[in-house]
C-alpha cells in the first residue's frame, strides 16, 4: 500500500502495511484520501477505522471503475458510475466486487458540525447519479480527490469544508424526498440525457422531441438543473473527466474526444474542462495516479 502523510497529520507513525485493499493513502488533520481496490476479497469499511485518529466518522465513496455491491444488513445495494455513498465508519458494511476501484474520503467525526445528521449508524445512504444534486456533488468530489493528490496540508484542509457542507444540503433534500416519487418527467430527462452523451447531436431540442416535450416545458423541467443546456454541459465534462483520467491513452484523441461529446472545437472544449476542473485535459491525463 502506498501511503503518503501531510505535516499536520498526528497519526503518520500509524502502520497500514495490513490492508493490501488501501492505496494511495494521503491522511490530513480530520480525514484520509485513499483509493480502495476490491478484486475478489471483500472489504469492511471498519477496516478503514485507523485511518482518522477518533476512529469514528463517515466514508464518502464513488466509483472510479467497475461497479462493486454494498452488503448491509443483509440487503444488497449496487453502487453504479457516477452513484455517491454516505457510509458510517462503524456500521457493518462490505464492499464486494470482481475488479473495481472506489476514490474513498474517510471523515473524522471531529468534523461533526459539517457532516450530515440523521444518518442510520448501520444503512448506508446511497445517492444515485440520476439525481441533479448528486451530478454536482459528484463533480466536487472527483475536483477535490485530484486536489488530494497535487497539494498538501493546510491548502487541501481548507478545501473540504465547502464540499462537506454541500454534502449536508444535498442529504437534507434526499431526506426530505425520501419515500417521493418525485418528477417522473425530469427523471426520463436526466436518463436520455445520460445515455446519450456520446451523441453529437444531443441538445435541447433533440431531448424535447424524444420525449414529446415542448421547448417551455423542457425548460421549466430542467430549473432544478441549473438549465436545460448547463446539466448536458456538465454531464458532458464529468464524462470527459472519467474517460481522461480512468482511460489513459485508452480514451482516444482529445480532439475526437471533444467532437464526441459535442464540442465545435477542441479549443473549446479545453476551455470549460479547465473552467470546471481546474486543469487542462492534457493536464488531466498526464496526472500520476
Amino acid at each position: 500500500m502506498q501511503t503518503e502523510h501531510s505535516a499536520s497529520n498526528s497519526m503518520q507513525k500509524k502502520d497500514f502495511s495490513a490492508y493490501a485493499s488501501l492505496h494511495q493513502v494521503h491522511c490530513f488533520q480530520n480525514f484520509a484520501a485513499v483509493t480502495l481496490n476490491v478484486n475478489g476479497q471483500d472489504f469492511h469499511v471498519r477496516q478503514a477505522q485507523p485511518l482518522v485518529s477518533s476512529g469514528r466518522g463517515l466514508i464518502l465513496t464513488t466509483l472510479r471503475r467497475g461497479e462493486t455491491t454494498i452488503l448491509s444488513a443483509g440487503q444488497k445495494e449496487i453502487l453504479k458510475p457516477a452513484d455517491f455513498a454516505i457510509i458510517p465508519l462503524g456500521a457493518d458494511v462490505t464492499f464486494r466486487g470482481a475488479d473495481c476501484e472506489l476514490d474513498c474520503l474517510v471523515i473524522d467525526e471531529q468534523l461533526k458540525p459539517l457532516l450530515p445528521t440523521g444518518l442510520s449508524d448501520e444503512a448506508p445512504i446511497i445517492l444515485s447519479a440520476l439525481l441533479p444534486a448528486t451530478s454536482l456533488l459528484y463533480q466536487q468530489f472527483i475536483c477535490f480527490r485530484t486536489y488530494t493528490n497535487l497539494m498538501q496540508g493546510e491548502d487541501v484542509e481548507e478545501l473540504l469544508p465547502p464540499l462537506l457542507m454541500m454534502l449536508n444540503t444535498i442529504f437534507k433534500r434526499h431526506a426530505g424526498n425520501e419515500g417521493s416519487t418525485g418528477d417522473s418527467q425530469l427523471d426520463k430527462v436526466c436518463i436520455f440525457i445520460n445515455k446519450n452523451l456520446l451523441d453529437p447531436d444531443l441538445d435541447p431540442d433533440m431531448v424535447a422531441k424524444h420525449l414529446g416535450l415542448s421547448r417551455a416545458r423542457l425548460y421549466r423541467l430542467a430549473e432544478p438543473l441549473g438549465g436545460i443546456g448547463k446539466y448536458i454541459r456538465t454531464k458532458r465534462l464529468q464524462l470527459a473527466h472519467e474517460k481522461l483520467r480512468h482511460g489513459g491513452n485508452e480514451a482516444g484523441s482529445i480532439s475526437n474526444l471533444a467532437f464526441d461529446l459535442g464540442f465545435g472545437t477542441e479549443t473549446a472544449f479545453r476551455r470549460a474542462f479547465k473552467e470546471a476542473f481546474g486543469m487542462t485535459p492534457s493536464e488531466l491525463r498526464n496526472l500520476k495516479r
